[in-house]
């Protein structure tokens, strides 16, 4: 597969993620599924403080839930068969080839040899790293 169609893959499934969240943040949509208690216009999801069902209605969910946001390109790199090329990654000719994926383990502000020669610090070589994390990497550390 290319990296342009994985690309067009990862938006597609980002999109989908998206859609899904905001399906279940419009309560009002979300809570005619949910089964109701004799008396009570909305039940409250298990976890949730006790008091009036008035107070805990289905849009409050987000205040007593966990975030977490990952970015997978620099997450882990589970399949390194399908990390990102000097080319993709648009690095200047007279340093392409020492290019190399960098490890996410590095400080952010260390350089590289490739680094080096293009720009006296990391802000100006930034926008040529890649990490090589992939879905596979989040898939492979995440117990659940």
């Amino acid at each position: 597969m290319s990296i342009m169609r994985g690309g067009w893959i990862a938006i597609g499934l980002a999109t989908l993620a998206m859609l899904v969240v905001i399906f279940w943040l419009r309560g009002d949509t979300f809570s005619r599924l949910l089964p109701r208690p004799p008396g009570k216009s909305q039940a409250p999801a298990p976890g949730w403080p006790a008091g009036d069902s008035s107070t805990n209605s289905l849009k409050d969910w987000p205040a007593h839930a966990v975030w977490y946001q990952i970015f997978p390109e620099r997450f882990r790199n589970g399949d390194p068969k399908n990390d990102p090329t000097a080319e993709y990654s648009r690095v200047p000719e007279q340093v392409r080839a020492k290019w190399r994926i960098t490890p996410w383990t590095k400080e952010w502000y260390g350089m590289d040899d490739w680094e080096k020669e293009l720009a006296p610090d990391a802000y100006g070589t930034m926008h040529h790293r890649r990490y090589g994390g992939d879905f596979q990497g989040v898939m492979d550390k995440l117990d659940y």
